[in-house]
């Protein structure tokens, strides 16, 4: 069995922080009073995937759980609109999943119109004080750019940034598509 929630990352959300820089480095991500979800719809998510009686639980967020670093540290996001700019309260979601032993979770985004599978963690990345929570698969797009296009880097540039996001575990830049999840 699949239970599947599914939040709104927009009608709730504080601004992003950093004027929603994109490829800049940004020191005020971890704002610990800047929601995402908003105090209603995350008491929701957490009491959902708490009571959840089903083998799997899909969490369909929009907006990329995964940290896509452009450098070695946190301040160090390639994009604060997705929960990268939504630190603390990630941080929050995911160490209440794994602090409850909420088993069987794997989240499934899109948004940045780009392909990656890895690891959603409670800091976003693989750096100290971090946790693994659970999967993230994140669907590509049939035809809206992706991170090529929208950042105007060729594939090769962006294949620079891998090692900083060593919980990565698929990335494809350049083919459109569809992803199939089977349960």
């Amino acid at each position: 069995t699949v239970d599947l929630m599914l939040t709104d990352e927009r009608q709730y959300r504080d601004q992003q922080p950093c004027n929603d820089a994109i490829l800049a480095p940004c020191g005020d991500v971890d704002d610990p009073n800047r929601t995402l979800l908003g105090a209603k719809q995350k008491q929701w998510l957490k009491e959902s995937l708490h009571a959840s009686p089903a083998r799997w639980k899909v969490w369909g967020t929009q907006l990329m759980l995964m940290g896509l670093r452009i450098g070695p540290t946190s301040e160090s996001t390639a994009q604060v609109d997705a929960w990268d700019g939504y630190f603390a309260e990630r941080k929050e979601i995911l160490d209440f999943v794994i602090d409850s032993g909420v088993k069987d979770v794997v989240a499934v985004t899109g948004d940045i119109h780009t392909f990656f599978a890895g690891t959603a963690t409670t800091t976003g990345d693989r750096n100290a004080g971090n946790r693994d929570a659970f999967p993230e698969f994140v669907g590509g797009a049939a035809t809206s750019d992706g991170l090529p296009e929208a950042t105007g880097l060729p594939p090769e540039t962006l294949e620079v940034l891998v090692p900083f996001n060593g919980h990565l575990d698929f990335y494809e830049f350049t083919k459109k598509g569809y992803g199939l999840i089977e349960a």
